[in-house]
């Protein structure tokens, strides 16, 4: 059996660009938006981060639908109206996962369009459900098989 590289936990990464808006007064007093074009990198959670995600995303998985979210297979719609659910109404949570992930504090997030921010949360959710399937799911199963054997088809967000 693969036993995964713990080394290389950050092996899943991806780039991200963000567009940073911030109201500034000018030299004549009068407000203006300085627009700063940034470069973000999201990486699969470290193994104390996951604690921290777990306890977070208990909060957030009452939000789901029924029958769960099939990210891979779900429209524009589907996605855009649930991650503007959990934006809207539960948005400490999620603000504090996401700042995991790219690096940044909560208040990132005030920067940043909703746009920005629901491609942030497409890219947590892709990098760290590929690094729980293909790492750390397989690892836990060497050292206890009696968990189940991962489903890349199941409707699970991780």
């Amino acid at each position: 059996m693969y036993i995964p590289d713990l080394e290389n936990r950050w092996f899943n990464t991806k780039a991200l660009d963000v567009t940073i808006r911030v109201v500034k007064t000018g030299d004549d007093g009068q407000p203006y938006e300085a627009v700063t074009p940034e470069k973000l990198t999201v990486r699969s959670f470290t193994p104390s981060q996951w604690k921290i995600v777990i306890s977070r995303l208990a909060d957030l998985m009452q939000y789901l639908p029924a029958q769960g979210l099939d990210t891979d297979n779900a429209d524009v719609l589907q996605l855009g109206i649930w991650s503007a659910v959990l934006i809207s109404g539960l948005q400490d949570d999620l603000f504090a996962i996401l700042a995991l992930a790219i690096g940044k504090n909560d208040e990132f997030f005030d920067l940043i369009d909703l746009a920005d921010a629901v491609r942030v949360i497409g890219a947590v959710i892709e990098v760290n459900r590929d690094y729980y399937q293909k790492q750390l799911l397989p690892l836990i199963q060497h050292f206890h098989p009696y968990v189940p054997q991962s489903n890349p088809a199941s409707n699970s967000l991780l």
